[in-house]
């Protein structure tokens, strides 16, 4: 009689394992891909620090464009993808009472790509921002 039961219990298992399979899937790519958000923000927040720190040693230099510096300097720190040059705005800012001088970097990035394509795009961002500022003497 213990044996009867036995064998109707042994697939149970493998039905509720088939059962919650797909929803541990889809935790598990949406984790991966809010790491991979993530990452690509810090990157670019690092490529516009990376831009207004160039600029500013391009404008304490006085022969450099600090404009050309900036940009170039986002665009080389950027590791992960392609950033184009027409992405990264660089400004610099004479000082006022209030505020000191300053350079300013905005990258809009045109286009994230997700890694895994699981998840809608309604969710995703479609762009991604970043903005760095650092003053001068």
């Amino acid at each position: 009689m213990r044996m009867l039961s036995k064998k109707r219990d042994s697939g149970a298992a493998a039905v509720e394992f088939a059962i919650i399979f797909p929803f541990l899937l889809l935790m598990f790519f949406s984790v991966l891909e809010a790491a991979w958000l993530a990452a690509t923000q810090m990157a670019l927040n690092h490529a516009a620090s990376v831009g207004a720190k160039a600029a500013v040693r391009a404008r304490d230099w006085e022969n450099e464009d600090p404009i050309d510096f900036g940009e170039n300097g986002a665009v080389n720190a950027y590791w992960m993808g392609a950033l184009d040059e027409a992405e990264v705005q660089v400004k610099v800012l004479e000082g006022s009472a209030a505020l000191p001088r300053r350079v300013e970097v905005h990258i809009e990035q045109a286009s994230y790509h997700p890694l895994t394509g699981v998840l809608p795009r309604s969710i995703l961002p479609t762009r991604l921002k970043a903005r760095a500022v650092n003053p001068f003497m």
